[in-house]
């Protein structure tokens, strides 16, 4: 009954798999994949992804772990499957085929060119809010923990470099999820901040009356305020009321 009214009710599946497959149901593999092939007998688009991140061995259950393998390797004969080694990554893949996906459903349901660009404005809108929504939240964090760090006792700068290292992951996975900015200054403000948050991870303390400690905080601060830029660049991607 439950697989019916996904099929009936839902256009698109995505399925996301690590090391666990599921219980077999009798029908199929497991309950996700027994809802896979329903949705593929109905002719409905399916877009499956596996993550080759990795994993602590001890939390793997190995039966689970072959019955999965065996699963990707009967889909990648018919090339459903795709793989993907960070939650970035993934992000990135899985918005452009919902992009081409959603389009190519718009195309079958037959509405005209006026509707489809609307719809894809309307998607842009959204995807753009939600990526203003995620750096919001990511300076929020980076602000709170860098400025606790640089104003406690001892002096030093190891776990600033551990904020900024985290800092610098964020920074790619955003930069990873921008196809194009025309304009406006995302994709440069993002590669100014990859560059200097490296420089900032080889900065060496000297004994120099504290100016090159001094010289590290000042220089993150800086890094800081630049980040604080694209919530401002994003109003020119999309009008403001679509997305404030």
């Amino acid at each position: 009954m439950i697989n019916k009214q996904l099929v009936q009710q839902c256009d698109v599946l995505v399925g996301v798999f690590w090391t666990r497959l599921g219980t077999a149901t009798g029908v199929a593999e497991s309950g996700s994949a027994e809802e896979i092939e329903e949705f593929r007998k109905a002719g409905k688009p399916v877009l499956l992804y596996f993550s080759s991140a990795p994993v602590v061995p001890e939390s793997i259950d190995l039966d689970q772990y072959h019955a999965l393998i065996e699963y990707k390797k009967k889909l990648q004969s018919e090339g459903l499957v795709f793989s993907y080694n960070s939650v970035g990554e993934f992000r990135q893949i899985l918005q452009g085929h919902l992009s081409t996906t959603i389009g190519m459903l718009l195309e079958q349901s037959g509405r005209n060119s006026n509707t489809i660009n609307a719809a894809a404005q309307s998607k842009q809108a959204q995807a753009t809010k939600m990526f203003k929504a995620q750096i919001e939240a990511f300076l929020r964090r980076f602000e709170a923990d860098w400025s606790a760090e640089r104003d406690i006792d001892p002096l030093g700068i190891d776990e600033g470099k551990y904020i900024l290292r985290n800092a610098q992951s964020q920074v790619l996975d955003f930069k990873a999820q921008i196809e194009e900015d025309k304009g406006s200054e995302l994709s440069s403000i993002l590669q100014n901040a990859l560059k200097q948050l490296k420089e900032l991870d080889r900065h060496k303390l000297r004994l120099d009356g504290g100016i090159s400690y001094q010289e590290f905080w000042k220089r993150g601060n800086e890094v800081l305020e630049l980040l604080k830029r694209i919530p401002i660049e994003l109003q020119k991607v999309v009008p403001k009321d679509d997305i404030s």
